[in-house]
Protein backbone atom coordinates (compact mmCIF):
# COMPACT_ATOMS: atom_id res chain seq x y z
CA UNK A 1 0.00 0.00 0.00
CA UNK A 2 1.60 3.45 -1.15
CA UNK A 3 2.01 6.39 1.74
CA UNK A 4 -0.54 8.21 0.01
CA UNK A 5 -3.09 5.76 -0.02
CA UNK A 6 -2.24 4.96 3.46
CA UNK A 7 -2.44 8.94 4.23
CA UNK A 8 -5.54 9.44 2.60
CA UNK A 9 -7.61 6.39 4.76
CA UNK A 10 -6.23 7.91 8.03
CA UNK A 11 -7.19 11.13 6.86
CA UNK A 12 -10.88 9.86 5.60
CA UNK A 13 -11.34 7.92 9.16
CA UNK A 14 -10.15 11.29 11.44
CA UNK A 15 -12.88 13.04 9.30
CA UNK A 16 -15.49 10.61 9.83
CA UNK A 17 -15.11 10.38 13.54
CA UNK A 18 -17.31 11.65 16.21
CA UNK A 19 -14.93 14.57 17.57
CA UNK A 20 -14.46 15.59 13.91
CA UNK A 21 -18.02 16.04 13.32
CA UNK A 22 -18.34 17.94 16.56
CA UNK A 23 -15.63 20.45 15.90
CA UNK A 24 -16.91 20.68 12.12
CA UNK A 25 -20.24 21.69 13.89
CA UNK A 26 -18.42 24.32 16.23
CA UNK A 27 -16.32 25.90 14.01
CA UNK A 28 -19.50 26.59 11.28
CA UNK A 29 -21.14 28.00 14.34
CA UNK A 30 -18.63 29.84 15.68
CA UNK A 31 -18.55 31.81 11.89
CA UNK A 32 -22.73 32.07 11.68
CA UNK A 33 -22.11 33.93 15.98
CA UNK A 34 -19.04 36.24 14.56
CA UNK A 35 -21.68 36.81 10.77
CA UNK A 36 -25.13 37.37 13.15
CA UNK A 37 -22.64 39.87 15.53
CA UNK A 38 -21.05 41.56 12.53
CA UNK A 39 -24.63 42.01 11.20
CA UNK A 40 -26.15 43.32 14.76
CA UNK A 41 -28.19 40.35 15.02
CA UNK A 42 -26.15 38.79 17.86
CA UNK A 43 -25.41 41.32 20.87
CA UNK A 44 -24.32 39.07 23.63
CA UNK A 45 -20.46 38.46 22.55
CA UNK A 46 -18.41 38.73 25.21
CA UNK A 47 -15.87 42.06 24.53
CA UNK A 48 -12.70 39.39 23.76
CA UNK A 49 -14.38 37.26 21.57
CA UNK A 50 -14.50 39.11 18.30
CA UNK A 51 -10.84 39.62 19.13
CA UNK A 52 -10.47 36.14 19.36
CA UNK A 53 -11.95 35.18 15.84
CA UNK A 54 -10.26 38.40 14.19
CA UNK A 55 -6.88 36.96 15.14
CA UNK A 56 -7.59 33.15 14.12
CA UNK A 57 -9.23 34.48 10.66
CA UNK A 58 -5.65 36.46 10.18
CA UNK A 59 -3.90 33.68 11.04
CA UNK A 60 -5.58 31.43 9.29
CA UNK A 61 -5.40 33.31 5.81
CA UNK A 62 -1.75 34.92 6.77
CA UNK A 63 0.59 33.64 4.33
CA UNK A 64 3.28 33.40 7.57
CA UNK A 65 2.95 30.52 9.57
CA UNK A 66 4.46 28.45 12.05
CA UNK A 67 4.62 25.43 10.29
CA UNK A 68 4.60 26.19 6.47
CA UNK A 69 1.76 25.36 3.95
CA UNK A 70 4.07 23.97 1.75
CA UNK A 71 5.20 21.28 3.88
CA UNK A 72 3.45 17.67 3.15
CA UNK A 73 0.88 16.57 5.56
CA UNK A 74 2.10 18.61 8.79
CA UNK A 75 1.63 22.02 6.70
CA UNK A 76 -1.98 22.53 7.73
CA UNK A 77 -1.58 21.47 11.90
CA UNK A 78 -0.65 25.13 13.12
CA UNK A 79 -3.50 26.58 11.08
CA UNK A 80 -6.14 23.52 12.39
CA UNK A 81 -4.66 24.01 16.25
CA UNK A 82 -5.70 27.58 16.22
CA UNK A 83 -9.05 26.28 15.42
CA UNK A 84 -9.06 23.72 17.84
CA UNK A 85 -7.95 26.51 20.22
CA UNK A 86 -10.37 29.18 19.35
CA UNK A 87 -12.88 26.65 19.20
CA UNK A 88 -12.32 25.47 22.76
CA UNK A 89 -11.38 29.03 24.07
CA UNK A 90 -15.33 30.28 22.92
CA UNK A 91 -17.19 27.39 24.17
CA UNK A 92 -19.06 28.98 26.53
CA UNK A 93 -19.67 32.05 23.87
CA UNK A 94 -20.67 28.95 21.34
CA UNK A 95 -23.59 27.65 23.77
CA UNK A 96 -25.20 30.97 24.82
CA UNK A 97 -25.08 31.46 21.32
CA UNK A 98 -27.14 28.04 20.24
CA UNK A 99 -29.00 29.08 23.38
CA UNK A 100 -30.08 32.12 21.40
CA UNK A 101 -30.34 30.50 17.85
CA UNK A 102 -33.05 28.05 19.50
CA UNK A 103 -35.05 31.07 21.47
CA UNK A 104 -35.04 33.06 18.57
CA UNK A 105 -38.36 32.31 17.54
CA UNK A 106 -39.73 32.92 21.36
CA UNK A 107 -38.82 35.77 21.57
CA UNK A 108 -41.08 37.36 19.25
CA UNK A 109 -44.09 35.45 20.23
CA UNK A 110 -47.17 37.28 21.84
CA UNK A 111 -47.13 35.23 25.02
CA UNK A 112 -43.19 36.07 25.48
CA UNK A 113 -44.38 40.34 25.19
CA UNK A 114 -46.90 39.17 27.47
CA UNK A 115 -44.92 38.11 29.91
CA UNK A 116 -43.01 40.96 29.66
CA UNK A 117 -45.40 43.28 29.97
CA UNK A 118 -46.82 40.95 33.30
CA UNK A 119 -43.07 41.57 35.12
CA UNK A 120 -42.82 44.79 34.02
CA UNK A 121 -46.13 45.06 36.17
CA UNK A 122 -44.91 43.31 39.07
CA UNK A 123 -41.63 44.97 38.98
CA UNK A 124 -43.40 48.48 39.06
CA UNK A 125 -45.75 47.24 41.96
CA UNK A 126 -42.68 46.33 43.88
CA UNK A 127 -40.67 50.23 43.62
CA UNK A 128 -44.28 51.38 44.59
Amino acid sequence: MSKNKITKEALEKVLRSNRSKKFREDLKLLFQMFSDYKNKKYTLLSKGTPLILIATLLYILSPIDVIPDSLPFVGGLDDIAVLMYAVHTLSDELKTYKLWLATKDMRTDPALTLINRVEKHIEEKKNQ
